[in-house]
C-alpha cells in the first residue's frame, strides 16, 4: 500500500472514470486519513515484511506503529487478517516464475498521459506460466469488494503487463484477486484474457483519462462532473456543485408522507392518576 497517490490513482479509478472533473476539484485538498485506514496501512506493511523476511505476523503482535498521525497497535485481529492473506496468497502463487510484493506499476502508456500521472502500488503480483496474477489486500469490514471488472485491479494489471511484455514475457490470461479476510476467508477472483484487458485499457480507461486532462484545461468544468456512489470517498464532495444539485433534486422529488400512513400506538400502561 503506497503512502502517496498519483493524479490518475488506480485506487480512485471508479471516481475519476465516472467523474473526470473530480480530479480538478480535489486537487490540493487534504486527504483526511482515518484511524481505520491507518490500521490497514500497518497491516499492509506487516504483510510485506512477512513476505520479504519469511516471518509470521505473530512476530509483530503487541508492537505499536506510528501511522498517519495515529498509534496503531498490532492486535489479534490484525494478525489473523494478515495471516489469512498470506496463506491464500501462498497457495495461489506456489511455484510462480516471478513474484513481487508491494510493487510499483505504471500504466500511463495505456492512457496516453505523462508518465508521472498514472501509477500505483500493487500489493502482490505473480507470473505462473502465461498467467499474470495481481493480488490486493483489503482490510475493511464495511464494504465488500469484488474482483469482477475491478478497475483498480485492471489498471495495476495493465502496468505489470507492460513490464512483462517489455521483457519478452508472453501473457495470455490475467487473474485479479482481492483478499478481504475480515469479510470473507476465501478471496474474490476474476480472470480475463490479455486482449480483453488491453481493450478496456485502450477504451474506457483511456477515454476517461483524456477527459480528466480536458477538465483540467477547461475554464468551465461542470460538464465533467457526475454524482453517484463514487462520491463517497471524494475529497471535494463538501463543495461539489454537481453533488449539491443532485442532493437538492433528490429532496425536491421526495413525496411528503400523509398523516394517514402513520399508526398511533396506544400506551400499554396507563399513566398514573
Amino acid at each position: 500500500m503506497a503512502d502517496a497517490h498519483s493524479t490518475l490513482s488506480a485506487s480512485a479509478a471508479d471516481r475519476w472514470i465516472a467523474c473526470p472533473g473530480s480530479v480538478v476539484l480535489s486537487a490540493g485538498r487534504p486527504d483526511n486519513t482515518s484511524e481505520y485506514a491507518a490500521w490497514g496501512s500497518v497491516a499492509h506493511k506487516i504483510a510485506d515484511k512477512c513476505l520479504g523476511n519469511s516471518l509470521r505476523p505473530e512476530a509483530f503482535l503487541g508492537t505499536t506503529h506510528d501511522q498517519d498521525g495515529y498509534k496503531i497497535t498490532v492486535d489479534d485481529d490484525m494478525v489473523e487478517c494478515v495471516q489469512t492473506y498470506l496463506d491464500n496468497l501462498g497457495e495461489m502463487t506456489a511455484g510462480a516464475d516471478l513474484f513481487e510484493s508491494e510493487t510499483r506499476t505504471n500504466y500511463a502508456a495505456w492512457l496516453n498521459v505523462d508518465h508521472d500521472l498514472a501509477w500505483g502500488t500493487a500489493d502482490a503480483t505473480a507470473l505462473l506460466g502465461t498467467e499474470l496474477q495481481v493480488h490486493d489486500l483489503k482490510t475493511g469490514r464495511g464494504v465488500e469488494v469484488d474482483a469482477t471488472e475491478n478497475r483498480q485491479m485492471m489498471l495495476y494489471a495493465g502496468g505489470k503487463l507492460l513490464e512483462m511484455e517489455a521483457l519478452g514475457i508472453d501473457v495470455e490470461t490475467v487473474r485479479l484477486v482481492i483478499h478481504q479476510p475480515r469479510v470473507r476467508k476465501a478471496p474474490s477472483e476474476w480472470t480475463l484474457t490479455r486482449d480483453e484487458l488491453v481493450a478496456w485499457l485502450e477504451g474506457e480507461a483511456r477515454r476517461a483519462a483524456q477527459r480528466v486532462l480536458r477538465a483540467h484545461e477547461a475554464v468551465e468544468f461542470d460538464p465533467y462532473l457526475s454524482a453517484g456512489d463514487h462520491c463517497r470517498w471524494c475529497r471535494a464532495k463538501a463543495t461539489c456543485p454537481e453533488l449539491r444539485a443532485d442532493v437538492a433534486a433528490t429532496v425536491a422529488d421526495t413525496v411528503p408522507a400523509s398523516p394517514e400512513e402513520f399508526t398511533v400506538i396506544e400506551p400499554s400502561v396507563s399513566p398514573p392518576a
